[in-house]
């Protein structure tokens, strides 16, 4: 006696089954029409230092330190510092090149936020207004106690 397949018997009625595959289908296509802003976290905001003095020197790293230890515990916070090493300038030629190796390095990538330590960074602050084109809220430091407009 040849073998036949035997019928069984489906636990869904068929006009349940096509709701079930039609909100399968519906939810599989607005899931790929949806915008990609719309899966995307959120973009970390970029916290730039410019610092006019180098590393090493310890005053400065009492106000560098607590801006790296804030980003690393927040994941929405990118930091970055640039040491412009001021008592290595000696004449106008090195001074752009510092200046033109920031605005470079930072071209496509612009900060969101600045903390600026010392005058020769604070230098930089109308050519940051004039290339990045917008108002980044800026946080100046010295050693000198003084107020800047």
């Amino acid at each position: 006696m040849p073998y036949r397949a035997k019928k069984h018997a489906l636990l869904l009625p068929r006009r349940s089954q096509f709701y079930i595959i039609a909100t399968i289908c519906l939810i599989a296509i607005f899931h790929v029409l949806m915008p990609a802003q719309m899966h995307a976290e959120p973009q970390a905001k970029k916290l730039l230092i410019i610092n006019s003095y180098n590393e090493s020197a310890p005053w400065v790293q009492s106000y560098i330190t607590p801006f790296m230890l804030e980003a690393s515990r927040n994941n929405m916070l990118d930091c970055d510092v640039v040491h412009m090493n001021s008592s290595l300038i000696r004449t106008d030629s090195m001074y752009e090149n510092i200046e033109n190796g920031i605005f470079d390095r930072f071209k496509s990538n612009h900060p969101d936020y600045l903390v600026i330590i010392g005058k020769m960074a604070f230098s930089l602050r109308d050519r940051i207004k004039a290339e990045w084109g917008r108002e980044i809220p800026m946080l100046f430091l010295g050693v000198d106690d003084m107020i800047c407009p």
